[in-house]
């Protein structure tokens, strides 16, 4: 069955294998891309699949599909560092999104 993903966010799509990141570009979190994001104001990130929202975290977040598919949205590099700042959170974990919701 196929799986459609939305962009988390606007940008140049980039292959996983052009990230600055041994554990992104080498897919061992899985098979996926890279979103080189506009530089211009506020960048609101986008549920790419429908779904619960598994994992949270102010720099990253797992959507799951109804059907056990997730989608990970990892954003920026070296973001773990920042503590948080910089991103707000617009939903919890456990909450349902539909792909597209800011999350």
């Amino acid at each position: 069955m196929a799986l459609t993903v939305l962009a988390p966010l606007a940008g140049v799509v980039r292959a996983l294998g052009e990230v600055p990141d041994p554990v992104f570009s080498a897919e061992l979190v899985g098979p996926g891309l890279a979103v080189d994001p506009a530089r211009d104001g506020v960048v609101a990130a986008v549920a790419p699949i429908a779904g619960t929202v598994v994992k949270l975290h102010p720099h990253a977040f797992v959507v799951a599909g109804d059907d056990g598919r997730g989608a990970l949205v990892h954003l920026g590099l070296d973001t773990v560092q920042l503590g948080g700042e910089g991103f707000t959170l617009h939903v919890a974990e456990g909450a349902t999104v539909a792909a597209g919701d800011v999350v």
